[in-house]
């Protein structure tokens, strides 16, 4: 499956359509002995992620699921990331944070979700000792914004609970290394382009990742070239119609 775009309902749409034509095909030529999830994103929706990662791994529980990053699956493509059995890097392949992003209304002003749920718990505990940054959140942002960033924090960490220990971290005693993810995910990185590479995964986050081999790691380099070559000249793309250079290069290599 490849997607080049944000992570949103039509891109769930794409994955139902994924998994429906398999369960199809697998009637006369059997399962495949693996999926291979190609996703070039900025990010998106954290819901459709959600239930795409879940979708696929319900229909498939028995087949290895590869997470293949040819230039940067960021935000809501990071959640998904997190619900395979491997995460496999192009040399310059790169995740992102899970901290909130909310978007004002009639606003391109994004305010970071880390900051503030931070202050909202020291406040709610009387620990709040940064008085400025208060006032500055009580003039800025409505309580019910305050509300939401946090309550899509707590929905991004159960996401995380649910979908970490199905395929990344089986079985028991793995508690630990899940709620090192969540944290360094959800809080502990500086910002949200933070990039989360190969090394980052692995050090910091005991990941199961790996490179992808030479001669398919340069050809995730050129399908990415290609990617966002077509994404200029028609700024919308859909990878799983058909693309006969594409599907012509990949084929016999992922």
């Amino acid at each position: 499956l490849w997607h080049h775009g944000a992570i949103d309902n039509q891109f769930l749409r794409t994955v139902n359509e994924f998994v429906a034509n398999w369960l199809l095909k697998s009637q006369n030529e059997g399962l495949p002995s693996q999926i291979d999830l190609i996703l070039e994103s900025p990010g998106g929706e954290i819901e459709p992620a959600f239930q795409a990662i879940s979708l696929i791994d319900r229909s498939f529980p028995s087949i290895p699921i590869n997470f293949i990053v040819p230039g940067s699956a960021k935000s809501a493509a990071t959640l998904i990331a997190c619900g395979a059995n491997k995460i496999l890097f192009s040399q310059i392949g790169e995740l992102g944070p899970l901290d909130v992003q909310i978007k004002r209304n009639n606003s391109s002003q994004r305010v970071l979700g880390i900051t503030i749920k931070r202050l909202v718990d020291e406040e709610l505990k009387g620990k709040n000792s940064n008085k400025n940054m208060v006032e500055w959140i009580q003039k800025t942002l409505t309580p019910e914004e305050v509300l939401e960033m946090k309550r899509f924090n707590d929905v991004v960490v159960k996401y995380l609970k649910i979908i970490l220990p199905k395929r990344m971290f089986p079985g028991r005693g793995q508690g630990m290394k899940i709620n090192k993810v969540i944290n360094n995910l959800c809080e502990n990185y500086p910002n949200h382009s933070f990039a989360i590479n190969h090394d980052i995964c692995k050090n910091d986050l005991s990941l199961n990742v790996d490179y992808v081999d030479a001669p398919e790691g340069l050809l995730l380099q050129n399908m990415l070239a290609i990617w966002e070559y077509q994404v200029r000249l028609s700024n919308a793309i859909n990878l799983n119609t058909e693309n006969t250079i594409l599907k012509n290069m990949l084929r016999g290599r992922l």
